[in-house]
């Protein structure tokens, strides 16, 4: 399909859900819970926290359609608030670690349902993530980009991206806090990035979602708006 008809067929990033995030949601939540009604422990309700910051990238180019125009100062400065809340989106895979960590302390009861509802909402951050991308490429493209040029800045969003998830994981970064603590934020973070162990997390990450972001771009059927 010409690229033409393929940007101009697409309209996912205008909805808030499709059918595929509506149904992934759903097992998430109804096996969220349930383990907790099982174990009577609400200790997983971070995973709803987490998933709503996972959406507001979602969010925020839904306000950047309503009130900005492609390629005026306000949309560049929605621009930048949309790159710091991206890293939310895949951020919720990190959340394995609970139910890895359940298991290797023997704790067998509840994990099931446990590792079902947070391989879920990791799947859904990781669709929230994709088609943020999807939309921020219709922009560029409206702007003019070739596929190239196009490419090349979502691969250094995706870069970014994984940084942000790492930073967030192992340093306990917040989005806000690069508001709050700017310095601090540019301090850690810089020797972060330069110790070689983190910098290959950094890669790894990067290249993994830049697979999940080509692969979402080759599945359509996972684009399908909510009637």
């Amino acid at each position: 399909m010409p690229t033409q008809l393929l940007i101009a067929s697409r309209t996912t990033s205008l909805q808030y859900f499709t059918k595929t995030e509506s149904r992934v949601f759903a097992i998430a939540f109804i096996s969220l819970l349930l383990r907790n009604m099982l174990m009577e422990h609400w200790d997983y309700l971070f995973l709803l926290w987490n998933l709503f910051l996972a959406f507001v990238p979602i969010l925020i180019q839904q306000l950047s359609l309503k009130l900005a125009t492609v390629g005026s100062k306000f949309w560049y400065t929605i621009l930048m608030v949309w790159l710091l809340f991206l890293p939310n989106a895949p951020y919720i895979v990190t959340d394995l670690m609970h139910p890895i960590v359940a298991y290797k302390q023997g704790l067998a009861f509840g994990l099931p349902l446990g590792l079902l509802s947070v391989c879920f909402t990791a799947l859904l951050g990781m669709l929230w993530f994709s088609r943020s991308l999807r939309h921020f490429d219709e922009q560029l493209h409206q702007l003019g980009w070739d596929e190239r040029s196009r490419r090349f800045a979502i691969a250094l969003v995706i870069l970014a991206t994984a940084c942000g998830v790492w930073m967030g994981r192992v340093l306990r970064f917040n989005t806000w806090d690069v508001l709050t603590k700017p310095w601090q934020v540019m301090s850690d973070s810089a020797h972060f990035i330069s110790t070689p162990i983190y910098a290959e997390w950094i890669l790894v990450t990067a290249i993994i979602l830049w697979g999940t972001w080509r692969a979402y771009e080759r599945w359509s059927w996972v684009g399908e708006v909510v009637e």
